[in-house]
């Protein structure tokens, strides 16, 4: 695999998968989230937020036929990326978020346009309160999250599940109950 810039590593050979984002074929490849700080804001393509609701529950978000967690698109002024992700919560689920932690970043390579790599900072942290939620607002277990069609591949899903939790394991934070 070839790549972008050299302080740009990939986190393991194993991360990188070919899946569809908006609308076009791309590599993703999860990378040392460490390197946030030395990506260039317009580069950052979007932004997502884990959001734990319980010991083996998460809220996602039904769009069209796909479950996802709360993302969005981000235009290249973003210079706050917890403060981002805390609004698409907000903005998408109507959640108020306690802390948030870094859990993956993610390059994009597009294979079938000659732009440059984008990047995706994925956040994850526990719901601090919900208001009324949206019609597209789940409940999901995580290994429902896994199984169902959504960004990426199972590996994908799984392997972020596995890095939000380690994310915020360090913080011990009350559990949100419906």
């Amino acid at each position: 695999m070839t790549k972008h810039r050299s302080s740009l590593i990939e986190a393991d050979a194993c991360s990188s998968s070919d899946v569809v984002l908006d609308g076009h074929r791309v590599t993703v490849t999860r990378i040392d989230s460490d390197l946030l700080p030395g990506v260039e804001p317009q580069r950052i393509h979007g932004i997502g937020v884990v959001v734990f609701a319980g010991d083996d529950e998460m809220v996602v978000m039904q769009i069209a036929r796909d479950v996802e967690v709360p993302a969005e698109t981000v235009g290249d002024t973003i210079l706050n990326m917890e403060g981002a992700a805390r609004c698409e919560a907000w903005e998408q689920d109507r959640l108020i978020m306690g802390d948030l932690h870094l859990a993956q970043l993610v390059r994009v390579d597009w294979r079938d346009r000659t732009a440059a790599p984008v990047y995706l900072p994925i956040y994850a942290g526990v719901v601090d309160s919900a208001h009324p939620f949206e019609d597209s607002t789940l409940f999901v277990t995580y290994q429902e999250y896994v199984d169902v069609v959504g960004f990426g591949t199972k590996a994908n899903r799984q392997q972020l599940i596995t890095d939000a939790k380690a994310a915020i394991a360090e913080t011990a934070q009350p559990q949100f109950t419906r």
